[in-house]
């Protein structure tokens, strides 16, 4: 049985609409209980005078991540052990929502006589793993620097890699329900 054909017995309406609800809802409460904000703020204030990290709007590297390391309090460090912790339950909740939505509208258009693909599913699934390989190369990165000044510019540059493919699959998974929707509103 393909993940397509798993998440088509359970994709009706009623368990759509209450998952997308739960993917806002857990959003909504990520984003706003999250403490990264605040950690990014005390970052820049405390290396202001560098105008690399004012200005610098790519993905983190390790010159700039090992910087932000160096200006981490101990309370910094357990706000973003907490983010991290947070950030272990969004993808599941996430990866789920996306895959029932996306699943649902591609059943509503498909031909009665043909089978649902199993490849638009993969896609916020693959968002959720990478997600997950962020999270955890975060966490080794936040750890070994922690606990003895070691630096890991190859985890580093891991950990980057899978946020940019992670937003990579966030926005396939955005066209891919968007394209839907729009068919929908216009049948």
């Amino acid at each position: 049985m393909s993940p397509s054909e798993l998440f088509l017995k359970i994709a009706s309406l009623p368990v759509v609409l209450i998952a997308g609800f739960v993917y806002l809802v857990f959003s909504a409460l990520f984003f706003t209980r999250s403490p990264r904000r605040a950690i990014e703020a005390r970052f820049k204030e405390a290396l202001n005078h560098d105008l690399y990290f004012v200005t610098d709007t790519s993905l983190y590297t390790p010159r700039k991540l090992y910087a932000m390391l160096d200006a981490y309090s101990e309370e910094d460090y357990r706000a973003h052990y907490r983010t991290l912790h947070l950030d272990f339950v969004y993808p599941l909740v996430y990866g789920f929502a996306l895959a029932l939505i996306i699943v649902y509208l591609q059943n509503h258009f498909r031909p009665p006589d043909a089978t649902v693909s199993p490849y638009p599913v993969l896609i916020p699934l693959g968002q959720a793993l990478a997600d997950y390989l962020e999270n955890l190369s975060m966490y080794l990165v936040l750890r070994r620097y922690q606990n003895g000044r070691r630096k890991s510019p190859a985890l580093v540059l891991f950990s980057a890699s899978m946020t940019a493919v992670k937003l990579l699959l966030w926005a396939a998974s955005l066209l891919i329900i968007i394209a839907g929707l729009l068919k929908l509103a216009f049948e």
